[in-house]
């Protein structure tokens, strides 16, 4: 809404603000399709469901609101403000509310976890010394793809955790994206993760601030702004990224693409001349 606003304002000058509210509870619900003849939704209901609606009902225009169980399942993930109890029409006793004010430094809840301690690592020695194995190999010279599958829960961020740690004297750059299911039809949505994170991009940012951020980075590892910019910005879904003035098909943009991809990582990893 912030990115929206701005560009409302460059586009017709005066503009009121627009903003939105969010509410948030987390708890069980039942789904399904409810109805009749002339009307059918698929729709989640339940008290959970009612909860969140009179959360948000308490939010102020601009702020998101979260119940306690909410709080206590992404505790750490996000820096929030306690608002105490309030009451809550149809509830007998006040529940404890939170606003959200931004997201933590710590990326996952594994990264929460791993900061209050965690238990001896165990049972997974094996697996740790395939991925060293894939380690050494990739050093000489000869390019690895490990993957690491199983049920949530079982100890994939653990291992990972340990592997780093285990190479943490040597000099290696650990590059970061994530895979999300709802986000499989955008395209390097990782690549775009990854470069988030090495730009220090935050979801508030204004497009003002990522085109800054994005030049300040390729200054520092020395590439060249006009040939670059419009295509990482465009990978940043900026809509004036420039890259509409760039007269080619979409196969050499997408070559082009992936050329300042790596070049940018390489360069990243050895800054030089």
């Amino acid at each position: 809404m912030t990115r929206f606003n701005e560009r409302m304002r460059l586009e017709k000058g005066e503009f009121p603000s627009v903003k939105m509210r969010v509410g948030i509870h987390t708890g069980p619900v039942v789904v399904g399709t409810l109805g009749n003849d002339l009307r059918v939704e698929f729709k989640a209901v339940g008290d959970t469901v009612n909860l969140t609606s009179r959360i948000e009902s308490l939010a102020e225009p601009g702020t998101t609101y979260i119940s306690e169980d909410t709080f206590k399942v992404t505790e750490g993930l996000f820096r929030v403000e306690a608002l105490g109890e309030r009451e809550l029409k149809g509830k007998e006793k006040p529940i404890r509310v939170y606003q959200v004010i931004a997201p933590s430094s710590r990326r996952t809840r594994f990264d929460v976890s791993a900061e209050g301690g965690l238990t001896p690592f165990v049972g997974r020695q094996r697996e740790l010394e395939l991925l060293l194995d894939g380690f050494e190999r990739a050093r000489e010279g000869r390019g690895q793809a490990i993957s690491i599958i199983s049920e949530a829960g079982v100890g994939k961020s653990r291992l990972l955790y340990e592997f780093r740690k285990a190479v943490i004297n040597e000099d290696v750059t650990f590059l970061e994206g994530r895979c999300l299911s709802y986000s499989r039809n955008i395209a390097y949505h990782p690549i775009v993760d990854i470069l988030k994170a090495n730009f220090e991009i935050q979801d508030n940012d204004t497009d003002q601030e990522i085109r800054q951020k994005v030049t300040n980075f390729l200054k520092i590892i020395q590439v060249d702004e006009l040939s670059a910019l419009p295509y990482l910005l465009e990978l940043l879904s900026m809509k004036e990224s420039g890259i509409e003035k760039i007269q080619m098909s979409p196969e050499a943009r997408k070559d082009r693409t992936q050329e300042i991809l790596k070049m940018i990582t390489l360069k990243a990893l050895n800054p030089g001349p």
